[in-house]
């Protein structure tokens, strides 16, 4: 399976222009957030991958060097789920482990999936894209909260990941009145395991039967641009929708959008014990 997925992430990439725009505009949070919590005292933001550069430990060894008294994990998976954030933290424990001389505090930040700062981030987004339509579209369009999947056996295991996807999006729906209107989807299934559903192409392709006006796509779980939505959504299902003659519209994901920055940096502070209001 490793190999297949290998295989087919080549010809994403190149599908894409060979490079992802994941370490860019993670680096550009850094940073937003960095300014973000200037004001709060000393912070250093740094990214720490598992799959790729800058890795776990090299930030973890970039932050002792720079002085740091106490970590502050802040995973860009809104939702939890073992398979991301859970292993997220793992990695780090293990880094740490190899790292420190002696444990620092940490403070552990699981999710954020019913945040009004990342509510607010969907919300406003969604809001933006429909106050640009026709009233007559604007009444016809339809949404899909598209969400990494995951295989259904994790979830039936105990894992939050589905439930608060769900919560997510039932927030969303609440605040634009869009009920009836919009449903959670999943996409990037792999093997043959049970993986969650609706899956996101079944989505389109059973929205294409009846098509009622736009169809709107968030990525619901993802905060940067990368080959799942790149890709997946935007080439993969796009030319799906299109070629059904979908008026279809992938929306883009939180980058650094203001609210979604002002989210991160309560939610680093509210780790800390400290009021973001001050």
């Amino acid at each position: 399976m490793a190999h297949a997925r290998a295989a087919s992430s080549r010809r994403f990439y190149a599908a894409i222009g060979a490079r992802s725009p994941l370490l860019e505009q993670t680096e550009g949070q850094a940073k937003a957030l960095t300014e973000a919590l200037a004001a709060h005292g000393r912070f250093l933001v740094l990214p720490a991958m598992r799959y790729w550069r800058p890795r776990t430990d090299a930030a973890i060894r970039r932050a002792l060097e720079a002085g740091a008294k106490r970590f502050v994990l802040l995973p860009l998976y809104p939702h939890y789920s073992r398979t991301t954030t859970g292993s997220s933290i793992s990695d780090f424990r293990r880094a740490a482990r190899e790292a420190l001389a002696h444990p620092l505090p940490v403070h552990v930040i699981l999710d954020y999936h019913d945040h009004p700062g990342f509510i607010a981030t969907i919300t406003n987004t969604l809001a933006g894209e429909l106050e640009k339509m026709a009233d007559k579209d604007r009444r016809a369009a339809r949404v899909l909260f598209s969400a990494h999947g995951l295989p259904q056996r994790i979830v039936e295991e105990g894992d939050p990941y589905q439930a608060q996807i769900e919560k997510t999006a039932s927030l969303v729906v609440k605040g634009l009145g869009l009920e009836g209107r919009a449903r959670v989807t999943y996409q990037s299934k792999v093997g043959p395991m049970r993986w969650l559903k609706p899956s996101t192409e079944e989505a389109i392709r059973e929205f294409a039967l009846r098509p009622e006006g736009p169809l709107l796509v968030y990525p619901i779980a993802f905060v940067s641009e990368h080959q799942e939505t790149l890709y997946e959504l935007d080439i993969k299902y796009g030319e799906i929708a299109r070629s059904a003659g979908i008026d279809y519209r992938r929306l883009p994901t939180a980058g650094c959008r203001s609210e979604f920055i002002t989210c991160l940096r309560d939610l680093t502070l509210a780790a800390l014990g400290e009021d973001p209001s001050t």
